[in-house]
């Protein structure tokens, strides 16, 4: 099969539609910004149905079904997705670039082309370097697509459909193991604060391993069993307190110093404790250290999950001065059992108590300390913890898992668009 290079410019319209929403400020409609973008399925997965008062002054252009959007902003990321027909004549910001198949060009083919290294690679160079990482539209369409007659670019696209489609059903299945171990963690939690048998009792390490052996359903039915356990007391009273989160956390305050180099950066994910994106700043010495036994949590992104644990078997490092970095007191709280805690719906539900409802939530370790833990004896915490530490194996293994099949579709889309 010999491809013929052709540049986007000659393949796609350039009849889009710029529109101010803010004149029709009663009337509503779906905006695609760029968060709504999944750039891991490249799917739109949160648009946001708006009404032209409140719209965005970047919500702009008109976008068509089978329209293919791509985020000029951070190209390496490759945000990309194809319109579906219930997004029709939504609009998407001007952070995007539309792309709309011309008759020459199937809409699937293109959309599958943005998703190759070849494409990813050559936007990605053009800001190497650059301190704002983006791209114009220009330098979109005039990137080239490897192109064939029409019916061989349907039969391509075919085939990458059904291939992603066997590897998005691979990944539902890894993502429902990981979510099977989140529910047992929160079992484990709430063991530990109702105080009923602990969690080393229902057999928590062998459960643990079946998430791994794809036993999801035997998992499910243990943490169902665990939640509904009766909650004995000790001696008729119950161990567990009530307390302010400032009484039983120290938070980390002071920066690493000059030994700064000597640590990788670390930050906090949804999915916990990564490396960080970016290297360390003007002043590196106030990094703060983050090292066995520490909590941390961007205080922006709080309200989304974005906490971290350095465990005893993580390698210490250092994470940004913007962070809130905490431990557990000796003897009162055991950090492992805290991290796990601040996760749950207990501590979702004590977080969201705090929050204000500002758009970009702040969330400093002043604040936090305001908020109350039912909180049980460090001995049912232990117990718990203990059980906590058999799940990381497990997380990290379906984690594994989902990396080697993320990497999948590269393998597809350089096979379909590179010439041999």
């Amino acid at each position: 099969m010999k491809f013929v290079l052709r540049p986007l410019n000659d393949l796609c319209e350039r009849n889009i539609i710029f529109i101010n929403p803010k004149a029709q400020p009663d009337k509503e409609f779906w905006y695609i910004d760029i968060s709504a973008v999944d750039n891991i399925t490249k799917q739109i997965t949160s648009p946001q149905r708006i009404n032209g008062k409140s719209a965005s002054v970047r919500a702009r252009q008109v976008v068509c079904q089978n329209d293919v959007i791509v985020s000029t902003t951070r190209p390496n990321l490759n945000a990309v997705a194809i319109v579906p027909s219930e997004l029709h004549d939504g609009i998407c910001s001007t952070g995007f670039c539309v792309l709309r198949s011309g008759p020459e060009l199937d809409p699937d083919y293109l959309f599958y082309f943005t998703q190759s290294r070849l494409f990813v690679d050559s936007l990605a160079a053009l800001v190497q370097g650059a301190l704002y990482p983006a791209i114009t539209d220009k330098q979109i369409f005039i990137q080239s697509i490897p192109w064939l007659p029409l019916n061989q670019q349907r039969k391509i696209a075919a085939k990458l459909k059904s291939q992603f489609a066997e590897v998005e059903t691979a990944r539902k299945a890894l993502e429902l193991q990981q979510q099977e171990i989140v529910n047992l963690a929160n079992a484990y939690i709430r063991e530990s604060i109702e105080q009923s048998p602990s969690a080393k009792t229902h057999d928590g390490p062998a459960s643990a391993k079946t998430v791994g052996a794809g036993r999801a359903r035997d998992l499910s039915q243990v943490v169902a069993r665990s939640r509904a356990r009766p909650a004995p007391t000790e001696n008729g009273q119950s161990p567990v307190i009530e307390t302010r989160l400032g009484e039983v956390l120290d938070e980390i305050k002071n920066g690493i110093g000059e030994i700064w180099a000597d640590y990788p950066v670390l930050g906090a994910t949804r999915g916990g404790l990564a490396p960080a994106k970016e290297p360390p700043g003007k002043q590196p010495q106030r990094y703060k250290p983050v090292f066995c036994g520490t909590v941390f949590y961007n205080p922006m992104r709080i309200l989304i999950g974005s906490i971290a644990f350095v465990d005893d078997d993580d390698e210490p490092g250092i994470t940004s001065p913007d962070y809130v970095a905490l431990q557990g007191k000796a003897g009162l709280v055991d950090s492992r059992w805290f991290y796990y805690w601040l996760r749950s719906p207990y501590g979702e539900q004590c977080i969201n108590s705090l929050a204000r409802g500002a758009v970009r939530e702040r969330m400093l370790f002043n604040r936090l300390a305001e908020g109350s833990i039912l909180l049980p004896s460090y001995q049912a915490q232990l117990r718990a913890s203990k059980a906590l530490t058999t799940l990381k194996p497990v997380k990290y293994a379906i984690q594994k898992q989902l990396n080697d099949l993320n990497k999948i579709p590269e393998r597809l889309l350089a096979q379909a668009f590179e010439q041999k």
